[in-house]
């Protein structure tokens, strides 16, 4: 009787955790990339840059992040639109684009892994 009970108590245990494991967040969805169109004189002609995150996979990411790119907006320079292309593409990784406001200052793109 008691190793019937201990089974039972077992796979009600066993149940439970599968159940919480389905309700985490899926890691899977944590999909991202970036995209930059940069001229060969960025303080005279700007650029253009986007990304994308969370999403499901790495084409889905580099699909939007490059068609973002292209699209005009966000002070995006035309000539930057047209040289857009993939930078790359992470999991778990931060994504940041820095640039001086000024004009005729050059642009600083780059990403950082996760601690």
């Amino acid at each position: 009787m008691g190793s019937l009970l201990f089974g039972r108590a077992s796979a009600v245990l066993v149940a439970a955790l599968l159940g919480f494991a389905m309700l985490q967040p899926h890691r899977a969805a944590a999909e991202g990339a970036l995209a930059v169109g940069v001229p060969k004189d960025v303080a005279k002609d700007g650029f253009a840059y986007a990304y994308s995150t969370g999403k499901a996979d790495t084409q889905a990411a580099r699909t939007e992040a490059l068609e973002t790119c292209r699209k005009p907006g966000n002070g995006k320079s035309e000539q930057g639109r047209k040289l857009c292309s993939m930078i790359g593409t992470f999991t778990n990784e931060c994504v940041a684009v820095a640039m001086d406001p000024g004009a005729g200052t050059p642009a600083s793109v780059g990403r950082s892994a996760a601690p």
